[in-house]
Formats: C-alpha cells, sequence, structure tokens
C-alpha cells in the first residue's frame, strides 16, 4: 500500500515529495531530541559551526540590499507584545517596570536624539545607526540574561531585515518570560520584575530551558503563531551565539 502511494506521488509530484519527506525527516530529529530531553554538550562540532555562520545567508533572514531598519523598533516590538500578552506571560501592566523595557527604550531615545540632531542633514547613512547601535553597547556591560538577550538582538540586527527581525525579537521575548516563569514562578506571577531570574542570573544555564521552552511553554500556546521549524532553528542559533560570546560553556548539539 505505501509502494502505491509513493508510486502516485512520484508521477504527480516527485519533487513535492522529496521536500515533504526531508522536513520531516528534519521535524522528527528535533521531536527525539526533546522527548528524549537530551541535554547541551560543551562540545562544538562542525554541523553547529556551519550552521551558523550561515544562518543569515537565507533569503528570509538577509537583509534587504544591506540596509539597517530604524532602531526604534526595538521599542516598537516590545510594546507591541507587551499589550498583546501582558496578562498571559507578562503577568503585570506596566511595561516601565520592566527592566529589560529600560534598556530596550534606551536604544530608541539615542536614535531619537542623533535624528533630530541630523533632521536636516540627507546624508544619514547605515553607518549612523551603526555608530548610535555601538554607542549604547559600550556603556552596557552584560551581566544578566536580560542584558545578554539584548545584546544578542543588537548583534543580529546588523545582519537581518525588518521582518525577520521581529520573528526572533519575539522568540526572545518569549523565552525571556519562560525562563522567568520556569526557574521561579512565584516571582513571575506575583509580579516583580526587578527581581526575575532573567534579571539575576547570567546565562550559563540558558541552554538548558530549550527543551521545556518549547514543550512546556510554546507548544500549549500553539507556538504563539511562530513556525516551529524557524523556532527550532532561531533556538539553536541563539545556543551557539551564547557559545561563541563566552556567555555559557554548553552548546546544543545539531543532527
Amino acid at each position: 500500500m505505501l509502494f502505491k502511494y509513493v508510486i502516485i506521488l512520484h508521477t504527480y509530484d516527485y519533487l513535492f515529495f522529496i521536500k515533504f519527506f526531508k522536513n520531516f525527516i528534519y521535524i522528527l530529529e528535533i521531536y527525539l531530541l526533546l522527548i528524549k530531553n537530551i541535554k547541551p554538550t560543551i562540545a562544538v562540532n562542525e554541523n553547529s559551526q556551519k550552521r551558523f555562520q550561515s544562518f543569515f545567508q537565507k533569503e528570509s533572514r538577509n537583509q534587504i540590499e544591506n540596509k539597517l531598519f530604524s532602531l526604534n523598533l526595538f521599542s516598537e516590538y516590545f510594546l507591541e507584545l507587551f499589550n498583546k500578552y501582558k496578562l498571559d506571560i507578562f503577568k503585570h501592566e506596566n511595561f516601565s517596570e520592566d527592566p529589560i523595557f529600560n534598556l530596550i527604550s534606551k536604544i530608541s531615545e539615542n536614535n531619537d536624539d542623533n535624528n533630530h540632531e541630523n533632521k536636516n542633514d540627507k546624508n544619514i547613512t547605515d553607518s549612523n545607526m551603526e555608530n548610535q547601535l555601538k554607542d549604547s553597547e559600550s556603556k552596557i556591560t552584560p551581566k544578566n540574561i536580560d542584558e545578554i538577550f539584548l545584546l544578542y538582538l543588537k548583534d543580529v540586527y546588523k545582519q537581518t531585515n525588518a521582518e525577520y527581525f521581529h520573528f526572533m525579537f519575539k522568540f526572545i521575548i518569549l523565552f525571556r518570560q519562560c525562563i522567568n516563569k520556569l526557574k521561579n514562578p512565584s516571582t513571575f506571577n506575583s509580579p516583580d520584575p526587578k527581581n526575575y531570574y532573567t534579571q539575576q542570573n547570567n546565562a550559563e544555564g540558558v541552554p538548558d530551558f530549550c527543551n521545556d521552552f518549547v514543550t512546556d511553554f510554546m507548544e500549549p500556546n500553539e507556538y504563539f503563531g511562530m513556525d516551529i521549524i524557524e523556532l527550532i532553528e532561531i533556538i539553536q542559533h541563539l545556543c551557539f551565539w551564547l557559545f561563541e560570546k563566552n556567555f555559557t560553556t554548553s552548546n546544543l548539539a545539531l543532527v
């Protein structure tokens, strides 16, 4: 019976079948990784490094004509997520009380100040925005997960387009809230954002939360509308970035 269906697919759409089969194997590998609860490893395999280095070469992740987008999107994206999920994943109603927003808002404030100073200058280039980003980075020495996650967003901002950055930004905020919920439910439900786990701890153990993030936080909420395959790719990219930047000694092993 299976052979019969394969022949039919081969006759009508061989390429579709090959693509479907590859995607099925990929999803199956991810599923097995999750259900077995495989822990991150300190080993870095060649496949991990290649995927990390080529991550933004995919067309949907590429910059558009090497143009940087407005830094104001950092604040805009956070407020969009907060207003949409404040009762579900933030558990408080005042975004200004959240420490990570205070960090994010400084980026937009620097951008607004520079735009005001240069409002009559028609030669404002991408290098201006990149310099503004570097200025904000120089003022922050990452010491906790919130600050490290923000540094990650600043880094990927330089390499991708606004649409994909929105996807990555959403992932980071959801992952951050998941970590806080899993690690300290009482503080998360209070809530007291200044005492969040991500405010009090470094990123050494972040890779350990990846499995629970997908199975216990994302899956019951239908992945918050995010594509699961792309989500797994971003999780892998973040973990490898954390390892490369020496924020953790663990790294997810890629199949």
